[in-house]
């Protein structure tokens, strides 16, 4: 991406970003897949609620991007940035610090 921005590729750019944003779907629907202990549903139950809701507006963010309006793009990046600023936190607070703040 960092090479696309400088050469002002702005196809590029937003390929590379909808890849991320696409992987970032794939990785948060696994997690949500994945069966939860009986004896950690009610401390995981917050955290895949708050995954649930970022990975619809990851799909909303995609699907406006796909649509071709760069207005609505930024207004929906706006909202993910909002939605998804506490995930790190939340993963670590349950003891999921590779989803969290040990992911790069």
């Amino acid at each position: 991406m960092t090479k696309a921005r400088r050469a002002g590729d702005q196809q590029r750019l937003a390929s590379d970003f909808g890849a991320i944003l696409g992987m970032s779907l794939v990785q948060g629907v696994r997690i949500e897949k994945m069966p939860v202990p009986a004896d950690g549903q009610a401390r995981m139950s917050g955290t895949l609620q708050l995954l649930h809701k970022v990975d619809l507006q990851v799909r909303r963010t995609i699907a406006t991007a796909s649509s071709g309006d760069t207005n609505g793009f930024r207004a929906q990046l706006v909202t993910l940035a909002k939605v998804s600023a506490p995930m790190n936190h939340t993963f670590d607070a349950v003891g999921l610090q590779d989803c969290g703040s040990h992911q790069k």
